[in-house]
């Protein structure tokens, strides 16, 4: 499904999702870091700083993902 077929619904709905699994990865990554014996304050920070770096970086490949060019059949088109 190309970006001119979706709503405004679909791509809110996507960047949630997006922040979500941000939201998990950066709990993840406090979790390990709690597991190695760091400080609560120390992987607190690093979790939230991860999630956001993630989330960014989701967001990014979303959007260049949107605007790679795609020929009919599902292959990259590469003109």
């Amino acid at each position: 499904m190309r970006r001119e077929d979706r709503s405004w619904v679909v791509t809110l709905l996507m960047v949630v999702v997006l922040a979500a699994v941000a939201w998990l990865g950066g709990g993840a990554i406090r979790v390990g870091l709690l597991w190695a014996g760091r400080t609560p304050d120390f992987a607190g920070d690093v979790g939230a700083m991860a999630s956001v770096a993630l989330f960014l970086l989701l967001v990014l490949g979303y959007w260049l993902y949107d605007y790679v060019p795609w020929s009919q059949d599902g292959r990259r088109d590469v003109r």
